[in-house]
């Protein structure tokens, strides 16, 4: 195959743009991939940390068990009263 001066200069640039994209995208993962250790770090920190409900809460959750199921409204009634 005998490419003109043209079309090797096309190849240069096309595999010049290529690697710059490949390190580019490379870069990227890498970021990406630092920024998800870190958010797991913290996500397993929150997890490790012994939570206390606050006495509001314990007071609703009991009050909420109370409740029988009788009393709830249905999902689709709902859906029935907002989205129509």
């Amino acid at each position: 195959m005998d490419f003109g001066l043209k079309q090797q200069y096309v190849f240069i640039f096309e595999a010049r743009y290529w690697f710059n994209m490949t390190t580019a995208t490379l870069e990227r993962v890498y970021e990406d991939i630092q920024s998800i250790k870190f958010q797991l770090k913290r996500l397993t920190m929150m997890v490790e940390e012994d939570f206390e409900l606050s006495d509001d809460a314990k007071k609703d959750l009991a009050e909420a068990r109370k409740t029988s199921r009788a009393e709830y409204i249905r999902q689709k009634d709902m859906e029935k009263k907002f989205l129509i």
